[in-house]
């Protein structure tokens, strides 16, 4: 199994005809895309689009794109959409601002 990488209808049909993987695990594509994802199922949708995050440093860079998807995973359990005009900012800080929230509360 591998997950990551993965947004094209084909390549992933052809991975798994060369017997190279059994499974492929679509996570990002998914979460910011979800209205395609039965299109994508039934070859509908040959591709997902990637989602640039730009930003000025590697690190800045990781930690918004962890708490944009965070925050995306977290809409999509409440029923809400996927929200793509998130804040750099925001995103930047939401996981580590969220996961001290959840200890705080299991601590106290």
């Amino acid at each position: 199994m591998v997950t990551g990488g993965f947004r094209s209808r084909s390549f992933a049909e052809e991975t798994l005809e060369k017997g190279e993987l059994d499974v492929i695990g679509m996570g990002r594509p998914f979460l910011t895309e979800p209205h395609q994802v039965s299109a994508f199922l039934r070859g509908e949708l040959g591709q997902f689009s990637t989602l640039n995050v730009r930003t000025v440093s590697k690190l800045w860079r990781i930690w918004r794109r962890g708490g944009f998807y965070a925050w995306q995973l977290i809409r999509l359990a409440q029923g809400k959409a996927p929200r793509l005009d998130m804040n750099p900012l925001a995103a930047a800080v939401f996981m580590p601002l969220h996961e001290m929230k959840k200890a705080i509360g299991k601590r106290f």
